[in-house]
Order: structure tokens, then C-alpha cells, then sequence
């Protein structure tokens, strides 16, 4: 029969366990949901001017004129510093 000390300890490790995998899941959850927005990522911009580029057939911007192709705007950084960087490509 367990005694009452035996019932304390297994109690403390089934809390510690429950507590521990809640905190795993919160912290799961929260990079989950960070590499989904990631994921997602920015709408592709003009590399001189920042112009949004959506639903474009040409690759040539609209707003300054300047020529690119796909491959420089995969390889483009997305963060909102970007505009005006002419020299990055």
C-alpha cells in the first residue's frame, strides 16, 4: 500500500510533468505561430522604390521603372529597412 509520503512524491512529479509540458506548449505555440507569419511573408516590393509588386506580369516596377527579375526578389530581404537600398542588388 502506498503511504502518504508515496502519494506526496507522485504527486509532485505528475504536477511537475503537467507544468512543464504546459510551458513547452506555450513556447511550441508561439514559434509555430512566429514561423507561420514568417512563412507568409511580405508582400514582394520594388527594390529601388518599396512599390508593392503584387499582381504584376512585367518585372519592372510601375512607380520608378526599374527592372528586376524574381530571382532578386527571392533573395530580397524582408524587412521594412529595404526601401531606398538600391545598391543591395
Amino acid at each position: 500500500m502506498l503511504d502518504l509520503v508515496d502519494v506526496g512524491v507522485l504527486l509532485l512529479v505528475v504536477l511537475t510533468l503537467f507544468v512543464a509540458a504546459f510551458f513547452v506548449f506555450l513556447v511550441w505555440r508561439k514559434g509555430y505561430m512566429k514561423g507561420w507569419r514568417e512563412a507568409r511573408g511580405a508582400p514582394p516590393a520594388c527594390p529601388a522604390c518599396g512599390y508593392e509588386l503584387t499582381g504584376l506580369k512585367a518585372c519592372r516596377c510601375p512607380e520608378c521603372g526599374r527592372e528586376f527579375t524574381l530571382e532578386q526578389l527571392w533573395h530580397m530581404p524582408q524587412s521594412p529597412s529595404r526601401r531606398g537600398e538600391d545598391d543591395a542588388l
